[in-house]
């Protein structure tokens, strides 16, 4: 059964990359075919290594089953939202979206030093090893990590601005504006926010001037990116400032491929766990840790204070986060 699932999504996740590059690189900008990438670079894999790790096969197998349906409702999904047609007019004001652009950048900056000096005492301590990923985000830390991420709507105004005026402030705005994102991506390795950014840019130019990323680039991008999602996680161990940077550009590509298929990916270990978990103690929670997970994340407890926030969650989660299902 597992077998069968697991060739599935295998089958499913190849349609809709064949799909996205059949057209054009337009139709690869389709939700569809990310997502179809995705699973295909980084779940399916998973999946591979989770069987060869030693996980519960029934845990696997559902885990399998819920990509799966995720995926066929991406596809659905997509397919409604084609019976009606929506006109996006372009903005005016070139000058107003520069200055805002420049305003978001300076805020997403700003806040990353106000990171760094929470963190590790300095305004670029953020990016060192005693920064991003040595303190638990929590506080005002997370209000300045949702304030930083302004840098990348901030960017795209700028690019806005010059791809319309082609001025030399747009020009060096731009060129600000990516001094973050750059040293996020790396500094920091973050995979999502570097996929976030080439997004951003490839989407920006789309819209705004129809320009497409070639096919054949779009086809070689998969092994590129899945290279990156590979190498990732050890990388940003040695990446930050203070770091051994030696090391980082050294990571053996070909061991973290063999600890990704022989392991998978964390993720995906984590989800197969929880519906294991599931499955075993049949104590559901009605999605009580998804309402919780709002209250978690959008819920500012320095404005409405701990015990405020704390009363907001819903007690049937407090158990067992792996009863989620």
């Amino acid at each position: 059964m597992i077998e069968l699932l697991n060739l599935a999504l295998l089958m499913t996740a190849v349609g809709g990359v064949l799909w996205g590059v059949s057209k054009g690189a337009l139709q690869f900008y389709q939700l569809p075919a990310l997502s179809s990438a995705l699973v295909l670079v980084f779940i399916v894999p998973s999946f591979n290594g989770s069987l060869m790790n030693g996980l519960p096969e029934d845990a696997i197998a559902k885990t399998i089953l819920m990509t799966l349906l995720c995926l066929v409702a991406l596809w659905k999904g997509y397919g409604l939202g084609l019976t009606g047609r929506v006109s996006i007019g372009r903005p005016g004001h070139t000058d107003r979206m520069l200055v805002v652009g420049v305003a978001l950048s300076l805020i997403s900056a700003a806040s990353y030093a106000k990171l760094g000096q929470l963190t590790a005492g300095s305004a670029v301590g953020f990016f060192t090893t005693e920064g991003a990923y040595s303190q638990l985000m929590e506080g005002p830390l997370v209000l300045f990590k949702a304030l930083a991420s302004f840098g990348q709507i901030g960017l795209m105004l700028c690019l806005i601005a010059w791809l319309r005026g082609r001025s030399t402030p747009a020009l060096l705005a731009v060129i600000g504006a990516l001094v973050i994102p750059i040293a996020v991506a790396v500094l920091l390795g973050r995979r999502s926010e570097t996929i976030s950014l080439l997004l951003t840019i490839a989407l920006t130019l789309f819209f705004e001037r129809r320009m497409l990323v070639p096919r054949l680039a779009l086809i070689l991008a998969i092994p590129v990116i899945l290279v990156i999602v590979l190498v990732a996680p050890e990388y940003r161990k040695h990446s930050q400032i203070g770091g051994d940077f030696s090391k980082a550009i050294d990571v053996d590509v070909a061991e973290q491929f063999s600890h990704f298929t022989s392991e998978g990916a964390t993720e995906v270990r984590n989800g197969v766990y929880i519906i294991g978990a599931t499955d075993r103690e049949m104590v559901l929670q009605w999605g009580a840790s998804y309402y919780n997970g709002v209250v978690r994340n959008f819920v500012p407890r320095f404005i409405v204070g701990a015990d405020v926030k704390e009363r907001k969650l819903d007690n049937l989660c407090s158990s067992s986060e792996g009863r989620r299902y």
